[in-house]
């Protein structure tokens, strides 16, 4: 009886062990187990357990390993493109593509610009021989290029063509050129030039502008001043001839008048155009002004003006105070005439006008 009560209490603890964990539960409390008891339980839980907690533990070493070996892969290759693999570059925009032909077409242009052509070059270095040609030629006189132009135009003419003629202007031609060298005039050429500007009274109009023309140049750079053996009286008797020869102009258009005017007073301001020839050159000045057209009047008119300035400045040596006596005498004369429109009227009375306002001094000279 007692040993069947033994075995009962046995299998009681053991089915109360394996539902406890190894602890007797009583109905007073939880006591501790015998110490063996507590040993087979944990060899039995060992045994049970052991190989999935085994696998557990590789499986997680495996996978932590894994892990740290794929992160520290892609870290090295992220590294190792980072270093071989340069930023991807942006592809220009259109316009930024434009801008730049722009500007290369610019810069091409310009290049071609900055390098001329050798035609360029060639007509560049042909003017620039011409113009040292020309510097050459003219360095001795002012304005020797523009008389020689003016010759070599009278050979053009229908007058300067002819045999004569053309003899004359060669001749006129060679002495022209070679003052450019150093030459003087001799009055043997002057002679020549004379006869050659005659052309204004017999040519027709393109030829008298350019006689015309080509007498006021001379006379305004000084041709006439330094020529071999010439002295004052020999300058008064090229300006009467002068004179003479563009007064009998006669009637061409209003170019040959303008022509004329510019060509007396010149001659005028020469300083050796006295008495006879200063009366005819402020009568023809005159003339012009009565006959001309309302642009050559008013030409005509401011001429004649400054014609009786320069007579009435020079009023202070016999010379000049005979001039100037003459020119009030005339214009006296003119102002006194009842004639025609009226027109030579006027203009005397205002020139006589003018001389006694602008230069009384020349009115109460001792010359005068």
């Amino acid at each position: 009886m007692q040993s069947r009560m033994q075995d009962e209490q046995e299998t009681h603890l053991a089915e109360t062990e394996s539902k406890s964990g190894g602890f007797e539960v009583f109905e007073y409390g939880v006591v501790m187990p015998d110490p063996q008891r507590i040993l087979r339980y944990a060899l039995s839980a060992v045994g049970r357990n052991g190989v999935d907690t085994a696998e557990h533990v590789e499986q997680t070493e495996s996978s932590g390993d894994t892990e740290h070996v794929d992160q520290t892969e892609s870290s090295k290759d992220t590294e190792h493109l980072g270093e071989t693999e340069p930023p991807a570059e942006t592809e220009p925009s259109q316009d930024t593509e434009h801008v730049d032909q722009t500007d290369s077409s610019q810069e091409t242009n310009e290049a071609k610009d900055a390098e001329p052509s050798e035609a360029t070059n060639h007509i560049d270095e042909t003017v620039r021989s011409d113009k040292s040609d020309r510097t050459s030629t003219s360095a001795g006189l002012p304005g020797l290029v523009f008389i020689i132009s003016a010759m070599e135009k009278l050979q053009a003419t229908r007058e300067g063509k002819r045999r004569e003629m053309r003899a004359e202007l060669e001749r006129v031609l060679g002495v022209l050129r070679g003052l450019g060298a150093g030459g003087r005039l001799q009055r043997s050429d002057v002679d020549a030039l004379i006869g050659v500007l005659s052309l204004v009274e017999t040519g027709g109009a393109s030829a008298s502008v350019v006689a015309l023309d080509s007498i006021e140049k001379l006379v305004s750079f000084r041709y006439f001043d330094d020529v071999e053996g010439g002295d004052a009286a020999f300058c008064d008797d090229v300006g009467a001839r002068l004179v003479r020869v563009v007064a009998g102009a006669g009637a061409g258009g209003d170019a040959v008048q303008v022509q004329v005017v510019k060509a007396l007073f010149a001659l005028v301001s020469w300083g050796h155009v006295r008495q006879a020839a200063l009366l005819m050159a402020m009568r023809t000045v005159v003339s012009v002004f009565v006959a001309g057209g309302t642009g050559t009047q008013t030409i005509a008119q401011g001429t004649v003006a400054q014609m009786v300035n320069v007579v009435m400045a020079r009023a202070g040596d016999d010379d000049g105070a005979l001039d100037a006596f003459l020119a009030i005498r005339a214009l006296c004369r003119l102002a006194m005439r009842n004639d025609g429109d009226g027109r030579a009227r006027c203009l005397a009375l205002n020139l006589l006008r003018q001389a006694l306002g602008e230069h009384t001094a020349a009115f109460t000279t001792a010359y005068v």
